[in-house]
């Protein structure tokens, strides 16, 4: 039996709506998810799919293809019932064999005469005890007549055209084509039915299913190896929830999850994790220094970029301590407070011999403070005794101290020179030495200029000239 509409196939099985929302049904303002709508459309398809597979199966069934079967109806029978080639045969095979007639069984003959040649119509010959002959042969051309029709019509709904009119030979030539038009093959038949289509076929068509109950999703129906078998999924739903890595592994239950579940990333720079670590995948590429000392020096020190750990020094030093830094000065957070004079010094001796009896500079220095301070040096002769040594002091080229000068005709180190001068920042001390004889020298050494102001201490309060 063909069909003539496109089966609405739809194979997305879809989420069946709880018995709660089949209850209520949709209500305004309600948005149906997409899941239920291809739940009712594939069970849907699958319903008209099944309705149609019965009831090929029921015309396409021995019954109605190739030499189609009708129960017979009982003898006697005047309905519009299919009449069957058995009731037919059965209906010829009651008709009684007529008797020959002789001589002798003929009544009301002349006794004299032998009887001549006549006929008689059907409806004057009777069975003895029954209906006349025509009757009976009125009956069965009837019943045939009705049989031929209903067979017409069974034919045609075959999809072969028949009438009434055919003969029997016609007809049971369509009855035999009936099927021939059929398309199934035995591929297209359950495993082990039969079908005709033209000729008698045995099905092959099995399913070749390897799921299990487990695989497939709780609630949801399936078809496995046998297509009669309905079964039933038994796997949990667990949805599309959002894993959160952790510092462990992270044991998931088993059963489905759904396309839109998330594995939250796990973000992070490189460069600040260990190298030889790795997470989510990712390696880390901070170098690993290990342990490493660090000294505290006068110029800051590179540190080498990376994780520095197992026990690593920097190192103290117990005279770290402000009383050992100079006022105002911070070391390594260390504010000092300790007081010294600045100076400007004359390292060596420096020796002044100019035989034309002119003087020559021994030092200078210019002062960047504003106050008091010392100025200190020895003086002597060199090479013969009794030969006098002088030395001058000037600020800013004029005298200062004994204006006529300090001297001594005593071999180095003989005097001692020492006054308080107060200055302005800006201000030039300046020693000037002689030999009274182009015979000797004078030599000046011990030289030192000191402040005694607490602020500003440091050396960079006097800046030293030439010697």
């Amino acid at each position: 039996m063909d069909f003539n509409e496109q089966l609405p196939e739809w194979l997305e099985v879809g989420t069946e709506p709880p018995a709660s929302k089949k209850t209520t049904g949709w209500q305004p303002e309600d948005k149906p998810p997409a899941s239920y709508f291809n739940w009712l459309f594939n069970r849907t398809y699958k319903s008209i799919l099944e309705l149609r597979t019965k009831l090929a199966g029921i015309f396409n069934s021995p019954e109605f293809t190739g030499i189609p079967k009708a129960p017979t109806a009982a003898a006697g029978t005047n309905t519009d019932q299919i009449a069957t080639m058995k009731a037919l045969k059965a209906a010829v095979d009651a008709i009684p064999a007529p008797t020959a007639p002789t001589w002798a069984n003929i009544t009301g003959k002349p006794s004299t005469f032998p009887p001549s040649s006549h006929s008689h119509n059907a409806n004057e010959i009777a069975f003895i005890g029954g209906s006349s002959v025509q009757a009976e042969i009125d009956g069965l051309k009837s019943s045939v007549s009705s049989g031929k029709n209903a067979v017409a019509a069974a034919i045609t709904g075959k999809n072969q055209a028949s009438t009434g009119s055919d003969t029997f030979t016609q007809m049971a030539a369509k009855i035999s084509a009936i099927s021939t038009d059929a398309t199934a093959t035995a591929g297209d038949i359950y495993v082990g039915k039969t079908a005709y289509a033209g000729s008698k076929i045995t099905g092959t068509l099995q399913g070749s299913g390897t799921a299990a109950d487990s695989q497939v999703l709780a609630g949801v129906t399936y078809y496995n190896t046998d297509f009669k078998t309905k079964r039933t999924g038994t796997m949990t739903n667990n949805g599309t929830p959002t894993i959160v890595p952790t510092s462990s592994n992270i044991t998931l239950a088993a059963g489905y999850y759904g396309p839109t579940t998330t594995v939250q990333g796990v973000v992070f720079d490189a460069n600040a994790v260990v190298e030889g670590n790795v997470i989510a995948g990712k390696a880390g590429s901070l170098p690993n220094r290990g342990s490493q000392n660090f000294m505290p020096s006068t110029v800051n020190q590179y540190v080498p970029w990376g994780a520095h750990s197992g026990g690593g020094v920097v190192y103290g030093d117990p005279n770290l301590n402000a009383a050992n830094i100079a006022a105002g000065t911070a070391i390594f957070g260390v504010t000092g407070n300790l007081t010294k004079p600045v100076y400007v010094s004359l390292p060596t001796p420096k020796y002044i011999q100019n035989f034309d009896g002119t003087s020559g500079l021994v030092k200078a220095a210019q002062i960047n403070i504003t106050g008091q301070i010392s100025i200190s040096m020895n003086l002597g002769n060199t090479f013969n005794n009794g030969v006098y040594a002088t030395l001058w002091l000037y600020k800013n080229g004029s005298p200062i101290g004994n204006t006529d000068g300090y001297y001594t005709n005593q071999p180095y180190p003989g005097l001692s020179v020492g006054l308080a001068v107060t200055v302005n920042s800006g201000d030039v001390i300046e020693v000037w030495a002689k030999a009274a004889s182009s015979s000797g020298g004078a030599t000046v050494g011990n030289f030192l200029i000191t402040n005694t102001l607490t602020s500003p201490t440091n050396a960079s309060n006097l800046r030293e000239g030439g010697r």
